[in-house]
């Protein structure tokens, strides 16, 4: 049905016999999200408030030993207020979403690679969210209590459900998984 030019990597991953229906990856480029409202002020007010005290005590004459002090703090700073972007947009790189006539495929990673394979016909918990841009998201499965900020929070990735986040055209694809899994039901049943 639809493709994309990732299809050629993610064939790599299918089974004898399966067919690849669908592929793409999340939006790419700098994506802001809702609990950057929270995170870039927080984060900006945290990197300036240890700049400002770092460099006044460059200024009061302290040894370099008690400098190395704020050094840590500077490092979670800067990457909340800017590093974290690259790090996002570099793992949306190298994410690819599948529909195989068979089953979900996500492939992840920054370092390793990484497979999330969910069988469509025991898949029963499908949600869809549309954004004001016409991208949208599908979850697969109950989301995480744990989850507060859900996929856009370092290190949260790991209590979120699986999903397709900021994809083209997600009603489609939502409709597409539901009409394979109708063709699954009736070919076992």
């Amino acid at each position: 049905m639809l493709s994309s030019p990732t299809d050629q990597f993610l064939r790599n991953e299918l089974a004898p016999g399966e067919r690849l229906l669908w592929s793409g990856q999340p939006r790419q480029g700098l994506v802001l999200h809702i609990a950057d409202a929270f995170i870039i002020p927080f984060s900006l007010f945290w990197f300036g408030g240890v700049s400002v005290a770092a460099l006044a005590a460059v200024s009061g004459g302290e040894s370099v030993f008690a400098l190395l002090f704020f050094v840590p703090f500077l490092l979670i700073g800067g990457f909340f207020a800017f590093g974290r972007f690259a790090v996002d947009i570099w793992q949306r790189r190298r994410t690819y979403y599948a529909v195989t006539d068979r089953r979900i495929l996500i492939l992840s990673g920054m370092w390793n690679r990484s497979v999330r394979a969910l069988n469509l016909r025991t898949l029963t918990d499908i949600s869809l969210t549309l954004h004001r841009s016409g991208r949208g998201s599908l979850t697969f499965g109950p989301e995480s209590p744990f989850a507060l900020y859900g996929r856009n929070w370092p290190g949260m990735t790991r209590y979120a459900a699986p999903g397709f986040d900021g994809i083209e055209h997600p009603r489609e694809i939502y409709a597409l998984i539901h009409r394979t899994q109708e063709r699954l039901a009736r070919a076992s049943g």
